[in-house]
């Protein structure tokens, strides 16, 4: 497992090579070299991050935090819970906003709830994919991988789709 090997303050990066496919229920994610950058995000919030969307199986959304930054660590060092959770966040939305029956692409989190299964310590695959829609809302489901296909967190949450003709009273 990478370690931070220069310390807490001193510009560590935790770095590792990125998942291959130790779950059964996961496709094999597309290799990446750590010195080959992901492509930029279309979140600027994912963009600060350094996570960025990559190919997925159909039905699913994954996103790559590939360096785990000084900055983004809590004082064990693992990954900080909410950086965790933006993750989760993210992959959950997009599946609910790339479904083929979507209303719409755009959608706003209604609710979620996480879980920490173990701390995250190396680089990280983000998949998330839906349980359920309507018209209006959509259940969706995560999951958080380290580089050794271990789990790391889990979540669920509820999104509305954001129709655009609604109006700023409606938001």
């Amino acid at each position: 497992m990478p370690a931070c090997s220069s310390g807490p303050g001193t510009g560590c990066v935790m770095t590792g090579t990125l998942l291959g496919n130790s779950r059964p229920a996961l496709a094999p994610a597309p290799a990446l070299s750590l010195n080959e950058s992901l492509p930029p995000d279309r979140s600027a919030f994912m963009r600060l991050m350094g996570a960025a969307q990559v190919p997925a199986p159909p039905g699913k959304v994954r996103m790559r935090l590939p360096q785990l930054r000084e900055d983004l660590l809590n004082q064990l060092p693992a990954v900080q819970a909410g950086v965790s959770m933006a993750l989760l966040d993210a992959v959950m939305a997009r599946a609910a906003g790339t479904r083929a029956a979507a209303p719409s692409p755009v959608t706003v989190t209604v609710e979620m709830v996480s879980r920490f299964h173990r701390p995250g310590r190396s680089a990280l695959l983000a998949e998330g994919w839906v349980v359920h829609a309507n018209r209006n809302l959509c259940s969706c489901a995560a999951q958080l991988l380290d580089e050794q296909g271990r789990l790391v967190a889990t979540a669920s949450g509820t999104f509305k789709y954001w129709k655009q003709a609604e109006s700023a009273e409606e938001k």
